[in-house]
Formats: C-alpha cells, structure tokens, sequence
C-alpha cells in the first residue's frame, strides 16, 4: 500500500500541506508548557485584533511530539488524508502519553477499516520485523503530533474558529489560503469527520429524492388533460402519480430551504452574492411556482408553465455541484469554474459576437442585388442573417452559395475573410485563452476544497436544533483539536524534479586514449588508459566568435556550422570507441569466467593471471 500514490497523502495537494512546511515550531518541552498560554478566539481578537491570521500561522499549532510508527499502520489510517484528528479537554500531553494514544487511535483507524495491521498476532509482527532487518529496508515512518492551541476554536457559528474567517473571505479581505493555516484545516477537518460529512451524505440523499420525483413528475405530467380539474385529475392513476410525485419534491426540498433561511439569518443579504446561491434561490421559487401553478390549475396551457419546468430541470442537474465541490474525487465546481472563466474572457466573447454581427449585416447587404428567389434564406433578413453567423462560427460556412451570387468575386471574399478571421484566429485564441483560465482557476483545489467545506459546516450548525447540538455538544466541539500528521521531509519518496540536479549540467564523456595494448593473456590486447573530461569545444567557440567583433559574421556562421559538423564526428569516433571498449571488456570477461569454471586460473599463482583480473 505505501507505493501506491493513495498511500502518499502528503504528496497530492502540495499547497494545503505547504502551510504545516511553514510552521517554525519545535517539540515542546515539558517545563514550558503552561495551561495559562491558551486563549480563546474572542482573546485571539481582542490581543490580536491587527495581526490575526498572522498569529494563526506562527501559533496556531504547537508541537507535542515526534515519533515513529510502523509505514502500512499509517497509511492505512490516513488512507487519502493528510491529516489525522481527535478531540480532546487537555491541551497537553506529554510525550509518551501522546504517542500512545496516537498508536492506539492508529491501530483502531485500521482495524476500523479492515487492514490486518492491528489484528496481527505477536509471530506475524516478530516475523516481519525479522524479514525487514533481512532486507535492510525500514517500514517506519516519521510522524508529528500537534494541538491547536485556541480554545474552543470548534465551537459553533459565532464562538467558533470557522466563522469569523468565512466572513472576512465573503468581504474578499482574505483569499483561499487561510484555510490552508494548520489550525484552521485542524479544525476543518475535525468537524467533516465528526458530523459534518454524515450530515452531507442525508442532504444528498435528500436532494436525490427532491430530483427523482421532479423529473418523474415531468415525465408524468407531460401527456396531462390540462383541462381536468384537481378532483377529477386524482381519479385517474397518472394524474394520483403526478400529485403523489409533486408533493414529494415539495417535501424533499423543505430542509434546504429551512437550510439557506438559516445562512440568510446568519450572513444576511451578503448571502446572495455568492452566484450558487442565488442559483439555490431559483430553484426554490421555481419549484413553489410550479406547485401552485399545478395545483391551482392556473396557467397550465401557457408558455410560463413550460419555462418554469424545463429551467428547473437545468437548474436540479447544476444544484449537484454543491454536493462534488466539497469531496476529494469529484471537487469540481462547475458553476464556479465557469464563473471565473467568463470573468476572465469576458471581453473576447464580447469581440466575438461583435464581429458576428458585423458579418451577418454584410452578408445580408451583399445579397441585396440579388432576386429574393435566388438569395439564401439564411441571409435573406438581418435577424437571420446574424444568427446564421453565430451558427457558422467554426467557419463551416458554404461558399457555393456565394460562388453563386451576382457578385461572386466580392462576396466570395468576404466569405473566405469570415472563415479566417473567425474560423482559424478568434475561435482559436478563445480556446486557447479558457484552456490558460481553466489552468489558473484549478490551481489550489485543495484551499479551495477546504474553503467550500467550511462553509457547509457553517451553514449546517446554523440549522441543526439546539436540543440535539447539546446532546452532541461535547463529541462535536471539544475544547482542543490534536493533529497528527506524516512529515515530508522525512518520508521515503522520490523527488520528480531533482532526479538529475546533482550529477550537474554537463555530461561527462568518456574518450579513448592512443598507446599502444597489454597482452591479458587471452589472445586479445586492450586499448590504453581511458580518461572522463567535460565536453567544452562548443563553448571555446562560441567565446572566440564572441572576441572577433560583429563585423565577420558571414565568416562566424560558416565557422559555427563547421564546428557544429566537427563537433558531431568527434562525438561519433567517440561514442565507436566506447562501444569497441565495452565489446572487448565483455570478451574479456566472459574469457574469465571460462577460465574459473575450468579451473585454469591461478589466482595466487602468476603475475600474469593477476594483472588480467586487476585489468577486468
């Protein structure tokens, strides 16, 4: 499991762990250790009211201990995480204490998920530990245990850590990243483990039966005798299967409304700047539309119906991006993401169309000499015209109807700029430009990740009843946050951009000396001493091509390319030589090794039988 890239959960979101990289912390010792240091967050406020995310990244998180622990353990309990948590009332423990009760949680963790680590008998530990000194290999791994060092930093709403932050990143007075703090992404994911994550798996099999029974009641409704009143709609088992299926939407979609009502009383109307949000509102609107519309038998033949219903199918599909953006594999938010884009490349769609239009007006006034009967249709109005444009945006327009027009010289022409300019330049250079804003948008998923899951643990403890809070009060927002967390700098992995960093910029290159051979007694004779020197005839050139002025530079072009020739038949009557080497190291050996299994080779006999092993 430790070679697989699941195992490594420290080497997947570089930009959340990073963060912990920063924290200048050493392992506390016992004697500095007062239970009086800790602090609140309203203290961390009211002492720090200038420099607070600056006290969070330099004393968020303090260091309890560093410890090793056996490599399959560990990463069977972290799995795809990168940090492990457990609530706590005790700020401190001291070393010992802390590495037990980290081994403990570890071992449950794995037995929890069925990795045969912790259920292992004493044999089959002793045994492994014997075949790892066999073959020299460790299986540990370095690990470091924290605490948050704010009280109470998971309490909820406006007691907590989480709150305050959402609010300042809501104002745009703080980014992504202070999510990514230690203790703020202690405390994240703390509360995701604890209830938030369960809490979100119900409202997603909520918001399934919320669009199962919609789409099933379009399905239904759409072959409906619209003039049957609601008495006699009931008597039939399409029309039961419509009212049946509509009024478990309604019902399905009640705890999400009761959800955003209490965001709303909590953010207030700078709720509805966040676009998902106001996307969330249409979709309860148009579902109580719908419903009294239905219901009521009011407009049912009218077009505002038939709008209401097929936005609110668009709209449910879009919704299921509030749910993927806060999981690791499907944290992809699509209405964000095109958000940004459209933000970013906003002014070359609007180019775009402006040049559409262009063309379509001069494509319809191009015609305008033409008979009606012989103009084409989709040029034959301005409205048209333009919209024929867009539908040729890719350039796929036909030129034969042009070719064939009464001005087929110019119109032709203007065909043909159309589908260069708008064919092969602009639509190219959209591509390219939300191909480099998908790139720059996806950066930091993980902050990003974090962020939308501290605003779904926001938004749930605003609606969760205070009864039920209470009975979960201490299991939920315990006084201190442990972290336990793998260390990078210690783990055995191989570092992808420093493969060749140390053996230098320059590859050495063997060359083969004259002299004359040594007889090995063989029947063959060798080539003399071999010497490694760094390739360097490019740059000498390049220096006295350099040193002899501007003014020669047909001479210095010539001469480069001589070079470049000379430079290249060096290095072939090099690389023929180090093959001929190798063939006659290979002759060499192979002769020994027929020598030794005959028996034929003294080796504490003759000079001669010694310099040939000293030369292979």
């Amino acid at each position: 499991m430790a070679g697989q890239e699941s195992a490594q959960p420290l080497l997947r979101d570089q930009g959340v762990i990073s963060a912990w990289d920063r924290q200048d912390v050493e392992t506390v010792s016992e004697s500095t250790r007062r239970i009086g240091t800790a602090c609140t967050v309203e203290q961390m406020f009211e002492e720090h009211p200038q420099d607070v995310l600056k006290f969070l990244q330099t004393s968020g998180v303090e260091k309890l201990a560093e410890f090793k622990a056996e490599g399959d353990m560990v990463f069977g309990a972290f799995n795809d995480d990168s940090i492990l948590t457990f609530g706590s009332d005790q700020r401190w423990l001291n070393t010992e204490e802390t590495e037990t009760e980290w081994r403990s949680r570890l071992q449950a963790t794995c037995k929890e998920r069925g990795i045969p680590i912790a259920s292992a008998s004493q044999g089959q530990l002793q045994q492994r530990e014997r075949s790892s000194r066999q073959k020299r290999w460790s299986k540990e791994v370095v690990v470091e245990a924290f605490v948050v060092t704010i009280k109470d930093a998971t309490a909820p709403v406006e007691r907590g850590l989480l709150h305050p932050l959402i609010q300042e990143w809501q104002a745009k007075r703080c980014s992504y990243s202070v999510f990514t703090l230690p203790a703020v992404q202690s405390v994240i994911q703390y509360k995701w483990k604890a209830f938030a994550r369960r809490l979100l798996f119900v409202e997603l099999s909520l918001y399934c039966v919320w669009l199962t029974s919609y789409y099933l009641f379009c399905a239904a409704m759409q072959d409906e005798d619209l003039s049957l009143p609601l008495s006699d709609l009931l008597t039939t088992a399409r029309g039961r299967l419509t009212v049946v299926a509509e009024i478990i939407s309604l019902l399905a979609m009640a705890p999400f409304l009761m959800l955003e009502s209490g965001s709303i009383a909590v953010y207030g109307w700078s709720w509805l700047r966040d676009p998902t949000n106001a996307l969330d509102t249409c979709t309860y609107l148009l579902q109580i539309a719908i419903a009294i519309m239905h219901f009521g038998r009011i407009w049912l033949a009218s077009h505002w119906l038939t709008y209401c219903l097929a936005v609110q199918c668009v709209l449910l599909m879009f919704r299921l991006q509030y749910f993927t953006q806060v999981l690791r594999p499907t944290r992809f938010s699509f209405t964000t993401v095109v958000r940004e884009v459209v933000l970013e490349t906003g002014w070359v769609f609007i180019f775009i169309i402006l040049v559409c239009i262009a063309f379509g007006a001069a494509f319809h006034i191009s015609f305008r000499t033409q008979d009606d009967d012989k103009t084409p249709e989709e040029f034959s109005s301005f409205i048209r015209s333009v919209l024929s444009s867009f539908e040729h945006l890719y350039g796929d327009i036909k030129l034969s109807d042009f070719i064939n027009s009464s001005d087929p010289f110019f119109n032709t022409c203007l065909a043909l700029a159309f589908i260069v300019i708008m064919g092969y330049c602009l639509v190219n250079l959209l591509l390219g430009m939300i191909i480099n804003s998908l790139d720059r948008v996806l950066d930091h998923e993980g902050a990003k990740q974090l962020c939308n899951q501290a605003r779904l643990i926001n938004e749930m403890e605003t609606v969760i009843p205070s009864w039920f809070e209470k009975r979960k009060f201490k299991e939920w927002h315990p006084q201190y946050v442990h972290v336990l967390r793998i260390d990078p700098t210690k783990l055995d992995a191989i570092e992808m951009d420093k493969l060749w960093s140390k053996f230098g910029d320059f590859a050495p290159v063997m060359q083969a000396g004259g002299g004359g051979g040594e007889d090995d007694g063989c029947g063959d004779s060798h080539s003399g001493e071999e010497e490694w020197r760094v390739e360097g005839g490019k740059e000498e050139e390049r220096e006295k091509e350099v040193e002899s002025g501007p003014g020669n530079s047909k001479n210095q072009s010539k001469n480069a390319k001589g070079s470049d020739i000379k430079d290249s038949n060096t290095l072939m009557r090099k690389l023929i030589a180090v093959e001929e080497q190798l063939e006659h190291q290979r002759a060499v050996l192979e002769r020994l090794e027929a020598r030794l299994v005959e028996g034929s080779l003294d080796l504490r006999g003759s000079d001669h039988d010694q310099n040939v092993l000293l030369e292979s």
